[in-house]
């Protein structure tokens, strides 16, 4: 497909549509062209048979054929205008734009389907409800929704009408990915976002990660690095667990009872985190290093029911 520069109607026929009769139709009605911080793109609006919704697409360089980076990015409010610091939907928006940008080609779809499709008021009451310690998923599943109530036809059809053969996609998701795939869409590769974590969003991406698969890069902090990507444990530290190993054993062997060390953090308010249900770090890298190492040298690690509910540990060995 070529976009001309001076063209304020979309230079594709109209009659490019998605595969199969039962597919909602999709059709580009103007566009026009949109000067950014990382480029100039031209951004398309389209109409559909299934909603009346606006969706688009933010297109730069030439599209029509094989291979191209694709984000479909579903309309966040609060994060894409506001700046939010509750999820990095908007992070996510910029990072995909500038990777268009650097590539000069590549279309970012832009679904209007808010809150993961329960759109923005019954988004802010689930934000009340994180608020009093409800993850993303209980908070949406509380209001009667389903976690994710997003669809991708209308991606589908964009990329049609862009006459896109087959993308690399640009997303941390793998239902979209499915999703995406059910609809026909030829994806060649998924190319991951970086997560941009704060204090607001750690627990909304870990709860992302956790309970929808989402898949984030080791060093943002919320999945396990690879065993090929650990943290060497300093020396000193790893003399003290193999000793620590070594009276475990003996105490064992003599005893036939288990070895118990008591590993203990305690802030200086006496809690255990600032809201309820979200993990606060109270210890230092370094102490961190070690306490992940002393449960790597035992085989179970004994934790109060109290923390389990108010911290939600991880109690893993990430670290090394």
């Amino acid at each position: 497909m070529k976009i001309s520069s001076a063209s304020e109607t979309p230079p594709f026929s109209s009659e490019q549509r998605p595969a199969g009769e039962n597919r909602p139709r999709v059709k580009a009605t103007i566009a026009a062209r949109i000067p950014t911080k990382v480029g100039e793109f031209r951004l398309y609006h389209f109409t559909n048979s299934r909603d009346d919704k606006d969706h688009l697409a933010l297109v730069m360089g030439q599209v029509a054929g094989d291979d191209v980076l694709v984000r479909v990015h579903s309309e966040c409010f609060t994060g894409d205008v506001l700046g939010s610091l509750r999820c990095d939907c908007g992070d996510q928006l910029a990072q995909a734009m500038a990777m268009i940008a650097t590539e000069r080609r590549g279309v970012v779809i832009y679904l209007r389907q808010e809150g993961r499709g329960i759109g923005l008021e019954e988004k802010l009451r689930a934000y009340n409800l994180q608020d009093q310690g409800y993850d993303t998923v209980e908070a949406n599943l509380r209001l009667g929704h389903q976690a994710d109530e997003r669809e991708y036809w209308a991606a589908a059809g964009i990329l049609a009408e862009l006459q896109i053969s087959s993308i690399r996609l640009l997303t941390n998701n793998p239902a979209k990915v499915e999703h995406l795939t059910a609809l026909g869409v030829d994806i060649r590769e998924r190319i991951p976002l970086e997560a941009t974590v704060n204090d607001e969003n750690a627990f909304y991406l870990a709860t992302k990660a956790r309970r929808m698969r989402h898949l984030f890069a080791p060093n943002d902090g919320l999945v396990p690095p690879p065993a090929n990507r650990q943290t060497a444990i300093p020396q000193a530290v790893r003399e003290q667990i193999d000793a620590l190993r070594a009276r475990a054993a003996a105490h064992f062997r003599r005893t036939g009872q288990p070895f118990v060390t008591l590993s203990y953090a305690q802030s200086l308010d006496g809690s255990i985190t600032v809201t309820p249900g979200r993990p606060f770090a109270i210890s230092g890298q370094r102490s961190l290093l070690i306490t992940h190492a002393l449960r790597a040298a035992h085989d179970a690690i004994l934790v109060g029911v109290g923390t389990v509910l108010a911290d939600d540990p991880r109690l893993d060995v990430r670290l090394i």
